[in-house]
């Protein structure tokens, strides 16, 4: 797929396209999970190999956050 294209499913620009795929751009994790859906791809497959870490490393990474907010951040991640 394009960055034209997907950037167009996405509703950015493909110069933001290009900025979050190079690291120059931050950006919502809901736009992760709207990426993902478009690429057809999880969440974490998106992800760094060096930063997706084992079930037990984000259970402590979203330890004394709200239950609401862990369970959006596992669904987000395909968790």
């Amino acid at each position: 797929m394009t960055q034209e294209a997907l950037a167009s499913q996405v509703s950015l620009t493909r110069t933001s396209i290009t900025n979050i795929e190079q690291g120059r751009q931050k950006f919502p994790l809901h736009m992760l999970a709207e990426i993902a859906a478009a690429l057809h791809v999880t969440p974490t497959a998106l992800l760094p190999t060096d930063q997706v870490r084992e079930d037990t490393d984000l259970d402590h990474a979203l330890e004394g956050r709200p239950v609401e907010e862990q369970e959006w951040i596992r669904s987000a991640l395909g968790a």
